[in-house]
Order: structure tokens, then C-alpha cells, then sequence
């Protein structure tokens, strides 16, 4: 993942700071709103994978905002597509 001028945008200089940051408002949000936050393990390779078909696609470029899977025909947002495969993912991963 580039990192570079990932945070120009916003108060933070470092990726450290912007950590700190979400884990002091994590923990406040769990002892004022009783809200508690699951850590995610960081998932890999999902921009090319079709949330609706599950095929994985070769060639999708990083620098798309946009593709459709050769399989199902769908058009796909690139960053929405890939949070559809991570929530599927968590809770695949988190069935009791």
C-alpha cells in the first residue's frame, strides 16, 4: 500500500500518529457509548476479487476507480467492491 501523501489532508504527519490517534478513540468511545470496535486482520489482493461472483480477476489495475468482472458482468467501484469482500470476510471469519 503507497503511503505517500496519504495523510496531507489531514492532522496527522505520521501513520503512527493517526494510530494513536484511533486507538485513544476507540477506547473512549468503548467507556462513553459502551461501543467497542473488533480489529480486522488486514486483508490482501481484494481489489481483484468480484464481490458478487467471487471470481478473482486478473488485471485490474491499482489505478482504476472502476471495472467489470469479465464473469458476471458487473460494474464495480473499486473501493466499495473491496469492502463488500472484507465484511463478507469478517463475518465469514466470525460465525459463532
Amino acid at each position: 500500500m503507497k503511503t505517500e501523501n496519504m495523510y496531507k489532508d489531514i492532522p496527522f504527519s505520521t501513520e503512527e500518529e493517526m494510530t494513536d490517534f484511533l486507538r485513544v478513540f476507540r477506547k473512549n468511545l468503548k467507556m462513553i457509548r459502551g461501543i467497542d470496535f473488533k480489529e480486522l486482520p488486514e486483508y490482501k489482493d481484494v481489489k481483484d476479487i468480484c464481490a458478487d461472483c467471487m471470481t478473482r480477476i486478473k488485471g485490474v489495475s491499482e489505478n482504476k476507480t472502476t471495472w467489470i468482472c469479465p464473469n458476471c458482468k458487473t460494474k464495480h467501484d473499486t473501493d466499495k467492491n473491496a469492502a463488500r469482500i472484507i465484511y463478507f470476510a469478517y463475518h465469514a471469519n466470525n460465525q459463532n
